[in-house]
């Protein structure tokens, strides 16, 4: 059934009338439904191959500057972002999500340290830190994140308006007034390989006027790391290549990740087989009907 809302669908579900969930558990369900006896044997979970960023326009104000670029990465808490989503996301603290080659298990770009992000404002001339514009998705639950987004910059000195998505296709006219901007932007991969994630976010050809290059950043170092990579043929120097690439990029900081989804949905009782596939998530083929 095409275009059922969440929760309808899990209703539908329960009641024997759907096999499989394709849009996931709703998140304010899963605590409900994994404790279940009857239902949480069902449930499967994995951090989706995609990343929630926030880009910072480096033409405009203070985000020329890599050091302020630096502190805002500092300054924002993931894991209480990743806490407001009720297990529907894992902090992310590097370039490549969790199930990406190239991820580094455990390792990170940034942390959370508030007083360093302060330092760093200072440093490049901000003490009393500055005003920006933050552009969000107009959907509750991400106004919602990005509104704490909003306070752990306020609590180092940069005091962002909240805009819509509505409001925020203007690049041109952002670009030309020069006011400071940022933004919530989100990735999945097309495939899974890291080309897939540093040609769209971090390439020249991409930092155009409606490409998804939204910081606009790119640097010479990494366009030839990137098309060297792109010649390469072993998979082992390949990926170290694309891992060297993820240092080139935090140093700059193009922007700040900040967490992953996790994609948890279920099957009914009548399914088997059911597994998350680590790319298309839903796997129907590989499915049956007991």
């Amino acid at each position: 059934r095409v275009s059922l809302d969440p929760t309808d669908a899990l209703l539908r579900l329960e009641r024997g009338e759907v096999d499989v969930l394709g849009d996931g558990l709703p998140a304010a369900e899963i605590a409900r439904v994994t404790a279940d006896p009857q239902l949480g044997g069902l449930v499967r979970a994995q951090p989706d191959l995609a990343a929630v960023y926030l880009y910072m326009d480096v033409r405009t104000g203070p985000f020329r500057d890599a050091k302020v670029r630096r502190a805002l990465s500092w300054a924002i808490d993931r894991d209480k972002l990743a806490g407001l989503q009720a297990g529907a996301a894992v902090p992310l603290w590097q370039l490549y999500p969790v199930g990406m080659p190239g991820h580094e298990e455990g390792g990170s770009c940034y942390g959370y340290d508030p007083k360093r992000a302060r330092r760093l404002l200072a440093e490049a001339g901000y003490p009393d830190g500055f005003r920006a514009v933050l552009s969000t998705d107009d959907a509750g639950s991400d106004r919602r994140l990005w509104r704490s987004v909003q306070a752990d910059l306020a609590a180092v000195g940069v005091r962002t308006r909240l805009r819509g998505l509505g409001e925020a296709r203007d690049v041109a006219p952002r670009a030309k007034s020069r006011t400071p901007a940022a933004g919530s932007l989100r990735w999945r991969m097309d495939f899974p390989d890291p080309s897939d994630w540093i040609g769209p976010l971090f390439s020249k050809a991409s930092a155009v006027p409606g490409g998804m290059n939204s910081s606009f950043w790119w640097s010479p170092e990494l366009e030839k790391a990137y098309a060297e990579a792109q010649k390469m043929t072993d998979p082992k120097a390949r990926i170290e290549a694309f891992s060297k690439m993820q240092d080139i990029i935090a140093a700059d900081t193009a922007y700040a990740p900040l967490y992953s989804l996790v994609q948890t949905t279920m099957c009914s009782k009548n399914v088997g087989g059911f597994y998350l596939h680590p790319v298309y998530m839903i796997d129907l083929g590989s499915y049956w009907r007991k």
